[in-house]
Order: C-alpha cells, then structure tokens, then sequence
C-alpha cells in the first residue's frame, strides 16, 4: 500500500488451526506524517487513531530518504490524535526527511506494553517564503522643486 499520500486503517484478527475467529481486533491507523516548510524550519504534523495510549513520539531524521535516521527530540502526547513539532535552524534549500515512531500501551498506568507504530518516511526541504517587510514611500509635494525627487524611510 502507498503510505506517502494517506494513511490506512488496519485491524488484526486471530484465528485458530480450523479457521474460527478467536478474537476479533480492534481497528488502528499507522501514523500520517506531513511537513510544511518555512524558513530555515520544517513544520512537522501527524495524526493517527488507534485503539491504544500513545505516552511519546520519536522523532527522527535523515538527510536523505534512504538515508541514516537519527533520533532529534521526543514529544509527549497531548490527549489528541494530532500533534506537532518544529524543527529549526535548517539549511534552506536543503533536505531532510522524517519518520515519527510512537511509543504506548493498551492501558495507561499498566506495565507498559510498548506498542509502536510508525509514520511513512517524508522529506522536505526548507525554504524562505517569507516576503520582506515594505517600507514606505512618501512624496513631498509641499516643495515647489524643478527636479522631483522620492525618499524612502523605513518604519
């Protein structure tokens, strides 16, 4: 299944040598990651809907997408199925791609099951979006001058 353009709900059922159903699972999603960049930073967001409670998510990245991912900061979960995180001081003009790995249990103040589930590899490249600040232009026409001029202040 192509993950890079939406994410999938999956469900697991066990079943015996006979092919009865013994348990009936419950429906999951993998973890779908999107990156908006901005300057010399990437806005990373990712939502899923499992059956479980996620405690943390693990970011990591690389510099290419099959490239070596390193852990770079970890993010508490919320309460919500969407969360996010910022990472600055980028390269502009310069890749860089993500995987999120989350990190939970079935029943919150048990023995943690460590239950993982990871996004799609993404990469985005930042960039300077950002339009410069306009200045303004004043014209002085209370000078009766026989060559106009323009200035223009900053403010």
């Amino acid at each position: 299944m192509n993950t890079t353009t939406q994410g999938y709900r999956y469900k697991v059922d066990t079943y015996d040598a006979n092919g009865d159903l013994i348990a009936d699972g419950n429906f999951g999603s993998s973890i779908f990651l999107s990156i908006n960049p901005g300057d010399e930073e990437l806005f990373l967001s990712w939502r899923e809907f499992v059956p479980w409670d996620n405690r943390i998510y693990y970011i990591y990245r690389a510099d290419s997408i099959n490239g070596a991912y390193a852990l770079i900061d970890s993010v508490a979960n919320t309460g919500r199925n969407r969360h996010t995180y910022l990472d600055t001081g980028l390269e502009n003009f310069e890749e860089y791609c993500y995987v999120v790995v989350s990190e939970g249990e079935y029943a919150l103040g048990a023995e943690p099951d460590s239950v993982r589930n990871a996004s799609q590899k993404v990469c985005a490249t930042p960039t300077d979006m950002t339009p410069p600040c306009i200045n303004t232009i004043v014209f002085d026409s209370s000078k009766n001058c026989g060559t106009p001029s323009v200035s223009i202040s900053s403010t």
